[in-house]
């Protein structure tokens, strides 16, 4: 009876080759990703919608967020208060308005 046996180092050795052979590959080939960016008529970049500079509201939150950092550093800062005063500035101008007749 002929007894089989797997060589366990070969595998170990046969593995390593493979993943050498992997960052080689990964070294000369690095992976890339495309990026787009919109063009305005002059040829210099528009911010996009999903950019600081180009959404007005992520704008003021990071601004906010600095503005809480600085008042109390080292302290957890709560974003959810950053809405609820924005919710209460926007219900506040929009009482104003109904009752000034221009909404």
């Amino acid at each position: 009876m002929v007894r089989s046996s797997i060589n366990q180092r070969a595998i170990e050795k046969h593995l390593k080759e493979i993943a050498k052979g992997y960052e080689r590959a990964a070294r000369r080939n690095p992976i890339r990703v495309p990026i787009q960016t919109e063009a305005s008529a002059e040829g210099g970049v528009v911010p996009g919608r999903d950019t600081a500079e180009g959404d007005p509201i992520l704008a003021r939150l990071l601004l906010w967020l600095d503005e809480q950092a600085q008042q109390n550093p080292s302290h957890y800062v709560d974003v959810t208060r950053f809405i609820q005063r924005r919710a209460a500035a926007r219900r506040g101008r929009l009482c104003t308005r109904l009752r000034a007749g221009t909404a």
